[in-house]
């Protein structure tokens, strides 16, 4: 039903006063937010324009302001067949009406659920599958077993560590004017005594409309969480144990000898990295980091930026022989 009433039109019958216009009074027939398809002098030449239109639609007429009048009609093969119910209608012809209103709808309902048979065509639609990123496997047996032997991940170490690299990241720029900072005479302002007034002395304090903020943020509040070391280089080892243990850690260096994103797309795909969503290429080599800046799943850090929240993320984890030798260094 809902979907039979959602089609159905509206349509407005409205009384005009014909006096400015040196006439009768006459019904403006119109549908609704569009111009006026004609004018009657009486009530029943408007519904048999309604009528015949064959329409699936709700007639209003308005008179002085308020709703006199109300048809519904239902769309028929045969125009004479055109259901109607009218408001005006007696009460046993108006109940007949509303019935096979009703039923006419349920009809329609039926006839539209059912499934049109379809023939089978010879050139079947061919199913286009989304491509899934793959999964990339790499030997493992060179890496350093320091670094990638953890036999499970300390995730107090890792989450510990996080959190400390992002709170690095955070600026401390907030800051408001105390009372000793906002503009603003220094001047008394009444006496003491006699006023009737509380005391006061200035009227930059925070008591006053203008005055300034007591205890508000300032730059010196220091977001840095402490780390030690020896848990960074735990979780460090963790997020590369992990990646190890998956075989998602590949030995390579990428060579290029000048800028060129074209070239890199053509050696990740090689390696079979450019269907991947994250992939973190640690390097030292400038071309890289230039050809790399306009992919949108590769990223690119040097070893001394190496993040374990970068790790964590990182699909594949690509790495130079020299610096793995110099990771290997700076995570004891």
């Amino acid at each position: 039903m809902a979907d039979v009433k959602s089609t159905r039109e509206r349509w407005y019958c409205t009384l005009r006063d014909g006096a400015e216009e040196n006439r009768k009074d006459y019904w403006s027939l119109k549908k609704a937010n569009e111009e006026a398809i004609g004018e009657f002098e009486h009530q029943d030449e408007a519904v048999k324009k309604f009528k015949s239109l064959n329409l699936d639609a709700t007639l209003w007429f308005q008179k002085g302001g308020k709703y006199v009048r109300t048809i519904k009609t239902l769309k028929s093969e045969n125009p004479a067949e055109v259901i109607v119910v009218d408001s005006n209608d007696d009460a046993e012809t108006k109940k007949a009406n509303e019935k096979k209103f009703k039923e006419a709808q349920k009809a329609r309902l039926a006839n539209t659920s059912k499934k049109p048979a379809t023939k089978k065509s010879t050139n079947e639609a061919v199913k286009v599958e989304k491509s899934k990123p793959t999964d990339v496997t790499f030997e493992a047996k060179s890496l350093p077993v320091n670094l990638f032997g953890l036999e499970e991940l300390h995730a107090q170490a890792v989450f510990d560590t996080i959190m400390s690299d992002r709170a690095s990241r955070r600026f401390s720029t907030h800051k408001v004017k105390n009372r000793g900072e906002v503009s603003g005479t220094g001047k008394k302002p009444w006496r003491q005594k006699g006023t009737g007034r509380a005391r006061t002395g200035s009227l930059r304090t925070p008591v006053f409309v203008g005055g300034g903020r007591a205890f508000g943020p300032t730059t010196n509040k220091n977001y840095s969480l402490k780390v030690n070391k020896k848990v960074r280089a735990l979780a460090v080892k963790s997020a590369l144990s992990q990646l190890a243990k998956a075989k998602h850690v590949l030995v390579h260096e990428f060579t290029l000898e000048n800028p060129s994103t074209k070239e890199f797309a053509k050696q990740l795909k090689d390696n079979n990295l450019d269907s991947l969503k994250h992939v973190l290429v640690v390097t030292s080599n400038l071309n890289v980091f230039l050809s790399a800046r306009n992919m949108q799943n590769v990223e690119t850090v040097k070893v001394t930026s190496l993040q374990v929240e970068a790790l964590i993320a990182a699909d594949v984890l690509v790495i130079s022989s020299e610096d793995l030798k110099a990771l290997e260094r700076l995570v004891k």
